[in-house]
């Protein structure tokens, strides 16, 4: 007799444009073939709001339509209902407070719950929030977070439950070209993502390497303020920021050499990932979690003090006057990224539903 099928609830808040969007997207359409799951994917965003990235179409969405304004009211109720109405086996939440809703929901329900962290923890500062956020992770099964100092975060009794594992990175066959000017950055135009900082390095830098442009990839609210800086520096013909790749992150990440990320704090980067698994050289700033969990300094990238201009301008400049550096660490991040394969992470993530669910 042939076992049922394994039933997973997913929730997020939106399908837009984002690094935990992307992940949960790759990893279920990694799963939509498996004839032993049966995917279900709650979004609380409206429908209309058209989804960023393309999901398989084994995968069942529901929208609630209760992400947004007076309608965030019914989202607990909503979220309830629909666990109850599909009763799956297990449900799993992306993102914070989708997270807090997800796993108080399951729990009213009487289905086990697992949460997933998407970035480092430290960002919740308000005493309500984290309070509130440890509270509702005591109903849940398991938490997943992304490296093993995001762990160490949580309180001794929610880190006995707390699994580490890395997002996946899935590149294609591609040939960088190392002779290439171009730096690349990417992510969403915001203070967290440092392009301010950025922009100020690269004119550093422009003065005396006047063929390298810098481009960077993204939209958000800091849009003005970037566009505006970069006028006033007179860089408009050598910083580009062209909104979202909209012909593909790796057609526009194979056109560079170099990659950037000057991110005040990250969970663990995608862009970054996938960069060093293209082969680019990178340089990134040594926040609190994520970078130095990809990256030997000095062997395969360089790691800087967050916010540190001088040490980001050195960094770069070494990698831009040194073409078979940029090589050597490209080639040598291209290997290292092999060991978080979907194939390898989908089946962390299996391992811990099935945990969950009492099968060893």
């Amino acid at each position: 007799m042939k076992n049922p099928k394994r039933k997973i609830l997913f929730t997020i808040p939106t399908l837009q444009a984002g690094g935990a969007e992307r992940v949960l997207v790759n990893l279920l359409n990694y799963w939509a073939q498996r004839q032993d799951l049966e995917l279900f994917l709650l979004v609380h965003d409206r429908k209309d709001q058209k989804a960023f990235y393309a999901l398989d179409s084994n995968i069942r969405v529901i929208y609630t339509g209760h992400w947004r304004g007076w309608k965030r009211l019914f989202l607990l109720f909503s979220t309830c209902y629909h666990i109850y109405k599909i009763n799956p086996d297990v449900t799993i939440g992306f993102i914070l407070w989708n997270n807090i809703l997800t796993a108080i929901a399951a729990w009213i329900i009487r289905i086990p719950s697992i949460v997933s962290e998407r970035n480092t923890l430290h960002v919740v500062q308000n005493f309500f929030v984290k309070n509130l956020r440890d509270f509702a992770y005591s109903f849940s099964a398991r938490i997943v977070v992304q490296t093993d100092r995001a762990k160490v975060m949580f309180s001794k009794s929610l880190q006995e439950k707390t699994y580490v594992i890395a997002n996946p990175v899935t590149v294609p066959s591609t040939v960088i070209n190392y002779k290439s000017t171009n730096i690349v950055a990417m992510g969403r135009l915001t203070n967290q993502k440092g392009f301010d900082l950025l922009i100020d390095v690269f004119s550093l830098l422009a003065k005396e390497n006047p063929q390298w442009t810098l481009t960077i990839w993204g939209e958000g609210e800091d849009r003005a303020a970037l566009e505006e800086k970069i006028q006033r520096k007179g860089l408009a013909e050598k910083i580009f920021l062209p909104g979202y790749a909209q012909e593909g992150i790796f057609n526009e990440l194979s056109k560079a050499s170099i990659f950037a990320l000057t991110s005040r704090f990250e969970g663990m980067p995608n862009a970054l990932c996938e960069a060093m698994g293209l082969g680019l050289a990178v340089v990134a700033t040594d926040c609190l979690t994520g970078p130095r969990e990809l990256i030997d300094d000095k062997k395969d990238g360089f790691l800087v003090p967050v916010d540190d201009i001088e040490a980001l301008v050195k960094a770069l400049k070494t990698l831009i006057q040194d073409e078979s550096l940029r090589k050597e660490f490209g080639q040598r991040a291209a290997e290292k990224m092999k060991r978080y394969d979907i194939k390898i992470i989908a089946a962390l993530w299996e391992q811990t539903w099935e945990k969950v669910l009492g099968k060893k």
